[in-house]
């Protein structure tokens, strides 16, 4: 009962773990480095590209120091968004509105990219 318990649940925690990734740091030949980091927010975003940064620096005992930080909006048209989210605010419920102001929003949004060195 148990074993079938954790073959059912190991391979949801991997898709969970995994599907929830949004950061990736790539070497480069001259020693410095560069974080992709994508959320549905700029903030967001960016304070995931430094904390992943921060941290792979740490793991080399050394500090983390960014040297270029690239940021675009790749989501919906703004404009448009704002324009479906008034039109939707207008026909749902009042206690509906606050569950699903964002429901236009994705995790890919934003996309920050930072160089950064290990000091």
């Amino acid at each position: 009962m148990v074993r079938n318990f954790l073959v059912t649940l190991a391979p949801m925690v991997f898709l969970l773990w995994f599907g929830c990734a949004n950061t990736q740091i790539i070497a480069r030949a001259d020693g410095s480095y560069m974080v992709h980091s994508t959320s549905s927010s700029e903030s967001y975003a960016l304070k995931g590209a430094v904390n992943d940064a921060e941290a792979h620096c740490a793991k080399q005992g050394k500090r983390f120091a960014m040297i270029n930080q690239r940021t675009q909006y790749q989501g919906m048209d703004k404009t448009a968004k704002g324009v479906i989210g008034a039109v939707g605010a207008l026909t749902r419920k009042d206690s509906d509105y606050y569950s699903q102001r964002n429901s236009m929003d994705t995790a890919e949004d934003y996309k920050v990219e930072l160089d950064f060195v290990c000091k």
